[in-house]
Formats: C-alpha cells, sequence, structure tokens
C-alpha cells in the first residue's frame, strides 16, 4: 500500500519571547504527552467530509484573524495616545475572536473526527492508500493567544504581534487542508469527453423495443432492402443509414 503523509506545519519562532510585554501574556507548554493527538480511522467518503469542514473553518477562522491583525497593526502604528475606551474597544474584539476560534474548534467535528482540535486521521482510499492527516488545532490557546489581553500601548503592541503571527500559522494549516481535500477528491473526467463517451455508448446500444429510435431503425431497415432488391445482387452495402435515407 501506497503512505501518503500530511506536511505538520511548524509554529513560526515568537519574537516577543524575550520581551516583558509578551512575557506576561506567554503561556506555560504543557506536556508533551497531553498534547498527543489521538488517531481516527476514515474512510474516503468520511474523509472528504471531515476534511472539507474543518478546511472551510479554518478559512474563516483566517479571515477574522486577518481583519483583527490589520487593525491592530494600525492602532499600533497610530500617532499619538490611543484613549481607553479605544483599547477597551480593541481588547473586547480581541475576547470575541478568540472565543469564535474556540468555537469553530469546538464545533469542527465531523461523526468522531476534528481536525481542528487535537485528533488526526487516516483516510483509507478505495484503492487501499493510507493518508495521513494531521491535526490542525485552531483554538485560542493552541494559536497562543490564551490570557492576551490589550490595556496599554505596550499590550497592544504585543497583541498585534501575538495576532499576526496567529494569522500566519492559521494561513498555513488552511493551505495544510486545502491541499488534503485536493488529494482527497477524485478526479473527474473532462466534461466533454464525458458527454462524448456517453453519446458514443448511447448510439451503440440497440435502442429499447417500442421506443421512437426502434420504429426508426425499423423503418431505416425496410427502405434499405427495398434498395437494395432494386439494385440487384452487385450493389455494394453502404453502412448503417441515417433518417435523410427514408427521403431519398
Amino acid at each position: 500500500m501506497a503512505q501518503i503523509s500530511a506536511i505538520t506545519g511548524r509554529r513560526p519562532p515568537d519574537p516577543f519571547a524575550a520581551h516583558g510585554a509578551a512575557g506576561e501574556n506567554r503561556r506555560a507548554e504543557p506536556k508533551s504527552a497531553a498534547r498527543t493527538p489521538e488517531t481516527e480511522a476514515l474512510d474516503a467518503e468520511q474523509g472528504r467530509a471531515v476534511v472539507a469542514k474543518a478546511s472551510a473553518d479554518a478559512a474563516t477562522a483566517f479571515a477574522r484573524l486577518d481583519a483583527l491583525r490589520e487593525d491592530l497593526a494600525k492602532a499600533a502604528d497610530a500617532r499619538g495616545a490611543l484613549s481607553a475606551d479605544d483599547l477597551a474597544a480593541l481588547d473586547s474584539r480581541l475576547a470575541q475572536l478568540r472565543g469564535e476560534l474556540d468555537r469553530l474548534a469546538g464545533e469542527g467535528a465531523v461523526g468522531g473526527a476534528n481536525l481542528l482540535s487535537r485528533t488526526a486521521a487516516t483516510v483509507v482510499t478505495p484503492s487501499g492508500d493510507r493518508i495521513s492527516i494531521a491535526a490542525r488545532p485552531l483554538d485560542g490557546e493552541s494559536l497562543g493567544l490564551a490570557g492576551l489581553t490589550i490595556a496599554d500601548t505596550a499590550s497592544l503592541r504585543a497583541a498585534a504581534g501575538r495576532v499576526a503571527l496567529a494569522t500566519a500559522e492559521v494561513q498555513t494549516k488552511s493551505y495544510a487542508l486545502a491541499a488534503a481535500a485536493g488529494v482527497l477528491t477524485p478526479e473527474r473526467p473532462d466534461p466533454g469527453v464525458e458527454a462524448f463517451e456517453k453519446a458514443r455508448a448511447a448510439r451503440a446500444a440497440a435502442p429499447a423495443a417500442g421506443t421512437a429510435a426502434a420504429a426508426l431503425d425499423e423503418a431505416l431497415a425496410r427502405r434499405k432492402a427495398m434498395a437494395s432488391g432494386r439494385a440487384g445482387v452487385g450493389r455494394h452495402d453502404a453502412g448503417a443509414g441515417t433518417i435523410l435515407d427514408l427521403f431519398t
């Protein structure tokens, strides 16, 4: 059997790790054993459904993150101090986005598999190939957004950097899921070739008794027999007739 493995994405290095402002929001990494993903065995149809759901939700998460990233970058680069209301509004948007990411990750399950949580998948195709698809967690904690707040200029800049990193990470995950969806989607033949093959098969098949096509074939056969009788034994068979032969 062929074995196809999805590339596991790596988070970019955190440029704020050495600074105190980001250090206040830095989360403790749990033990590796706690992060070991479960693996769900799926057939091809289940695999396509799971990957399609995860891919669509990852695209939604990327769009939301990218919009907030842009607004935080503008606010961080703005000349002059932001008001307390401005900072509170940005902090509220950050919390709202974190909740939405957690919701997408929690509701990404199809059956028993959820690629946006910590469930990997192994899809067995009809040909017997086994395709391994890594989990792509999208919750706020996995993206480094847990506990992140905006209260002043320093925390705003730290949040802008963290959200930028999370946006790049989710974009990478979205690309990986889209690639997995492409691998699992069976290739369709060219529509023109497919239509031609159907038409050729229909022409080659004998028409069903009682249909208009059967009546036409019978009329052409009688017309051909009559023409052969007039021409004598020496006439060569011209092959299958058409409806125009009925009028000659």
